[in-house]
């Protein structure tokens, strides 16, 4: 018998696994899939290490964090920096100087600011008179996500996810992480009505220009969902910089392994027994008996049949392209943000290292991927959780469920039921890896 299932061969899985096995303890990874890696599996296609889940950018401000994952690959020293396509044109991301630069011809921090100023001054003043008159005759209907309130306008719903990242989301990815609150707003005109949804908040904050090219159609298309119909607490986050910076992540160490992630996760399984292909649902009696205790990474509601319904999600949907060229598109991600345009991401996969394969040669050709969202059902993949209220009374419950489940522990981002970016993967892996190699202690992870 093995000390330890691992259900999951990503990266939660992954570190839990390494952490066992270093300790002495007998470790058993299995995975309903047929490759390691979980969504940051990538596949080398003549040379070019290919993201098969969505692009992944490691990127972490813990120097344990980073100096931890040292040992299992070298990584680059890529830095992120997505740009968008809206009818022709292309502009940086985050929102910058480049941007503003692009959009309205203006290298004066200055005069960028001012023009934001101006029409989100316009524009609040609108709201204002708009809300006089709404106020004496209908009630805001609001909504708590995740501790903090969204309001949507009467007879509007309210939202669908808790962690939205408007300038570059991904599959259950990192790159789609804000680098900072469009905080270097907050010194201009005060926001003296309430955005009532993310139409109101975005244009309050940067302007109806940045947000009718650069937010939404993309927004809309990610959720699946009209912006007047998405709470105004997704885009508090925006990030807006007055200096020429477009490097997406505020975070101090970045890259990605230079001979890809399966080769990383395939590190820190060395001498633990894999097993792919094997659905530990399907089979529970089966693999239950093989070890005295459990990690599971996969879906929570799954693992108790959805006996309370199911919890929701986003998902992806992937289509590729190889083009017998050097250069498709010249940039590794790039956001589509007209709505006529049914996809929200291209990614050039080669970019990600520089062009080059494993051993330092340049790439003839390209492989481009086109990411399309879509609301999950049975039989997809489950990237985002849709962290709103119903969705997080419905976890609670689950989660009640879990913490009486003997000798089987919850862990990652489909076992919490929680977006977590890599860096907060392995963090929550080590702790849990501390807390039951050190104590022996059972119950769900918190």
């Amino acid at each position: 018998m093995f000390d330890f299932l691992v259900v999951g061969a990503g990266l939660s899985g992954a570190v839990f696994a390494h952490e066992a096995h270093k300790a002495g303890r007998s470790v058993l990874v299995i995975d309903r899939r047929l490759h390691i890696g979980g969504n940051i599996y990538t596949e080398n296609v003549s040379g070019i290490e290919v993201h098969r889940y969505g692009a992944h950018i490691f990127h972490t401000d813990d120097p344990a964090i980073w100096q931890y994952m040292q040992q299992f690959a070298r990584f680059n020293d890529y830095v992120n920096r997505p740009e968008a396509l809206y009818r022709g044109e292309r502009y940086s991301l985050p929102f910058n100087m480049y941007t503003f630069e692009k959009m309205w011809g203006v290298t004066d921090p200055a005069a960028a600011q001012a023009i934001i100023e101006e029409q989100r001054a316009a524009y609040a003043a609108s709201m204002r008179q708009r809300q006089s008159v709404n106020d004496t005759t209908a009630t805001p209907n609001t909504t708590r996500l995740n501790g903090a309130v969204a309001t949507s306008a009467p007879g509007g719903q309210s939202a669908t996810t808790a962690k939205t990242h408007i300038a570059a989301p991904s599959s259950a990815s990192d790159i789609n992480n804000p680098v900072t609150a469009a905080g270097d707003l907050s010194g201009g005109t005060p926001n003296t009505f309430m955005p009532q949804n993310l139409e109101e908040q975005a244009i309050s904050l940067v302007g109806r220009d940045i947000f009718e090219k650069l937010v939404k159609g993309y927004t809309e298309k990610q959720w699946g969902r009209d912006c007047r119909d998405l709470p105004a607490f997704i885009i508090r986050r925006l990030p807006v910089r007055f200096t020429y910076d477009n490097n997406y992540f505020n975070d101090p160490y970045q890259g990605i392994p230079e001979d890809g992630y399966t080769a990383m996760i395939a590190r820190m399984l060395t001498g633990i027994e894999v097993r792919l292909g094997v659905d530990y649902l399907a089979h529970r009696a089966e693999m239950r008996a093989l070890a005295r205790e459990v990690i599971y990474t996969g879906p929570i509601d799954a693992y108790f049949d959805a006996c309370y319904g199911p919890l929701t999600y986003r998902t992806l949907r992937f289509e590729d392209d190889h083009y017998d060229e050097p250069d498709h598109q010249g940039n590794a991600v790039i956001n589509h943000t007209d709505w006529a345009v049914p996809y929200t991401r291209t990614i050039e996969h080669k970019w990600f290292t520089f062009g080059k394969d494993a051993a330092g040669n340049p790439i003839a050709d390209t492989i481009v991927t086109r990411e399309y969202p879509a609301a999950w059902e049975n039989g997809c993949e489950p990237y985002y959780p849709v962290n709103d209220d119903a969705n997080n009374a419905l976890y609670a419950r689950y989660r009640a469920l879990a913490e009486n489940e003997s000798r089987v522990h919850f862990a990652g981002r489909l076992g919490t039921y929680a977006y977590l970016d890599m860096d907060d993967a392995v963090a929550r892996a080590l702790d849990l890896a501390t807390r039951l190699l050190t104590t022996g202690e059972a119950g769900a992870e918190r």
